[in-house]
């Protein structure tokens, strides 16, 4: 964020540098947080804390409204309101939350987005949730694996559609202009048109025949070290491969987890936290709370929790020793940090199949039950109006 504000500084495109690749607006909207280089550091530090407490609110706000649209009773009504407080204290005591709100990074704005167009998408509001949905991708592009449950909880209502299309192209249309505004501003020119170019930064879209997945700095994910062992002439298919990758998950759990749409919302943004083109440990942090929100329904089908956990956390433990190793000590070299790596999205991926096993076991069984129940009501039927039958056949004739 600070080198984007510096080339916008200078009149040039916050895209010279390289390293940023968020949108416009939250450059233009952090930009006057980012003045101050001594008190930078602390007000973005503020602005993640509180977007983490929205989060959190958020959270214990879906467990609440799903206790209180299911049947139960209050037993069931507050079972559900004590599962969204829990929620949403792991979400804010969740290190990974804690390290991302430390950092100053825009995950926590990411999450806040995310957080408000599933509550507007769970309580029904169909407009509320498609502008909430636009502003969410604008941030994140990777909330679309999210959209086709979105889309089953509102009953593919029309008006999402057009809020999230009047939204979206307001968000672009307000980026660009303000973008070609500024750059024409500090170059002392006349206003120019509107600068798209910013398109091929900060979202995921085809440029030079390459995707967004051209910065091959280590992080938590694998695609970096895929990359960077590529030749230079499988470059292009490889990035397309590891971008596009989360999203051939969509279809198949979206129609699988037809049932429990707030569920496969879980599992998919899950996915696109561990298997996304630059992951970080603040990603994973929203997921693991939804997770923990529907986890009194899974929990007891669940069996590699346990190692999932462990795994992670000493994954996630090693990954700063490994790279004090590579880049400081240089007594190692990347694949000591990459093995890590390799375990943090093994253990992650498992807990997703683990989830995933869980909730179709479930569904599973509700169906049998289901069944089970229609045959038995259909054959007391049937043998309530045979016996009736029988006795009326057996009745002597009156006079």
């Amino acid at each position: 964020m600070r080198e984007g504000a510096f080339w916008l500084g200078e009149g040039q495109s916050p895209y010279a540098g390289g390293d940023f690749h968020q949108p416009p607006l939250l450059l233009f909207a952090l930009a006057p947080l980012l003045r101050d280089a001594d008190r930078s550091l602390l007000l973005l530090r503020a602005l993640a804390l509180v977007s983490d407490v929205c989060v959190a609110l958020l959270i214990a706000q879906l467990g609440r409204t799903a206790s209180a649209a299911s049947p139960g009773g209050r037993k069931k009504s507050d079972a559900g309101r004590d599962w969204g407080e829990l929620a949403a204290a792991a979400y804010m005591l969740n290190p990974y939350s804690i390290l991302a709100c430390g950092a100053a990074c825009t995950v926590p704005l990411a999450s806040v987005t995310k957080a408000a167009a599933l509550f507007a998408a769970h309580r029904g509001g169909a407009a509320e949730a498609g502008a909430l949905s636009a502003v969410a991708l604008y941030i994140d592009p990777y909330f679309a694996m999210a959209l086709p449950t979105v889309l089953v909880q509102l009953r593919f209502r029309a008006s999402f559609g057009a809020a999230a299309a009047a939204t979206a192209a307001l968000l672009l249309t307000a980026s660009a202009w303000l973008l070609g505004e500024s750059t024409a501003a500090a170059a002392a020119a006349s206003p120019t048109s509107l600068d798209w170019s910013f398109l091929s930064e900060a979202f995921v879209v085809p440029f030079d025949g390459t995707l967004i997945m051209r910065d091959l700095r280590p992080n938590v994910g694998v695609g970096w070290y895929l990359l960077a062992e590529t030749f230079e002439r499988h470059r292009a298919y490889f990035a397309f491969v590891v971008v596009v990758h989360p999203l051939l998950y969509v279809l198949p759990l979206s129609v699988a987890l037809t049932k429990r749409p707030g569920f496969a919302a879980a599992v998919l943004l899950y996915i696109a936290a561990i298997f996304r083109g630059f992951p970080s440990f603040g990603d994973a942090a929203f997921p693991l709370a939804l997770a923990v929100l529907h986890w009194r329904n899974v929990a007891p089908r669940v069996r590699m929790v346990l190692p999932c956990v462990v795994a992670a956390a000493l994954a996630s433990v090693m990954m700063p020793v490994m790279w004090h190793l590579w880049r400081e000590r240089t007594s190692g070299n990347a694949n000591f940090f990459f093995f890590q790596c390799i375990v943090y999205a093994m253990a992650h991926g498992i807990g997703v199949v683990d989830l995933t096993r869980s909730a179709l076991l479930l569904d599973k069984e509700e169906l049998a039950d289901t069944v089970t129940h229609a045959v038995s009501v259909a054959a007391a039927a049937a043998a309530a109006a045979a016996a009736a039958a029988a006795a009326a056949v057996e009745e002597p004739p009156t006079l």
